[in-house]
């Protein structure tokens, strides 16, 4: 007798099939993801410059010297590495900010010196370049103390900074900035509740720009793996 009947073949080809037929009516069910298929969906970007991926914008700016890279995975994902570096800013988000966007967010946060992990962004006409920090390195961000405010769990201390160098457009700029006062790598960040506050201290933001979930080293090393995305009611 062999081994396996002739009903068992037809047992096992029919099996086959309705599991090929239920993959493609539902991806979830088909073989698991290998390493490399997963290797395949993240991207190395070692060049200043900004694109999309997986639907979401993402950016990195250096200068020199040293070295960074930003690698961009599936949704929200970003992995950096700074060496050395004089100033690196990198992450993804959206290329147009929102008053209202909260923006959750979760992963690590590694500086080796001074570094931050902020939701970031600029006015549309560049005159306003902002930070809502929730980590930072040996450095805690600091500037003309204009009060505080209690939001997402813990207060935030409120600075202002007026720069004197040139903003990305070549005109006078300032800084806006909410910094935590406990340390965290993961929770939301409810913006629309900064940018009441920082009204009140005649801080006025005009259209947005750019907004992201950015990680920045600063004449510093050190590296970071986030995921990033927006928190909807």
């Amino acid at each position: 007798m062999a081994s396996t009947t002739p009903f068992t073949v037809a047992a096992a080809l029919l099996l086959t099939i309705v599991t090929l037929v239920a993959a493609l009516v539902n991806p979830a069910l088909a073989a698991p993801t290998t390493s490399a298929q997963k290797a395949a969906q993240w991207k190395t970007i070692t060049k200043n410059g900004v694109g999309t991926d997986s639907g979401m914008w993402y950016s990195l700016w250096t200068d020199s010297p040293g070295h960074a890279s930003l690698m961009v995975g599936p949704g929200g994902q970003y992995k950096t590495t700074w060496n050395k570096v004089g100033d690196v800013v990198a992450g993804k988000g959206w290329p147009t900010g929102s008053f209202t966007r909260a923006v959750g967010y979760s992963g690590t946060f590694s500086p080796q010196g001074s570094g931050f992990l902020s939701l970031y962004g600029w006015t549309k006409d560049w005159t306003v370049e902002y930070a809502i920090s929730d980590n930072w390195g040996n450095y805690r961000p600091t500037g003309e103390f204009r009060g505080t405010l209690v939001s997402d769990g813990d207060t935030y201390d409120i600075y202002q900074v007026f720069r004197k160098d040139a903003s990305p457009s070549g005109g006078k700029f300032q800084n806006y900035m909410s910094v935590r006062r406990n340390k965290r790598s993961s929770g939301t960040i409810t913006f629309a509740n900064h940018v009441k506050a920082w009204a009140s201290h005649g801080m006025k933001l005009g259209p947005l720009g750019v907004q992201f979930l950015a990680t920045e080293g600063y004449k510093s090393s050190g590296s970071s793996s986030i995921n990033v995305w927006e928190v909807h009611p």
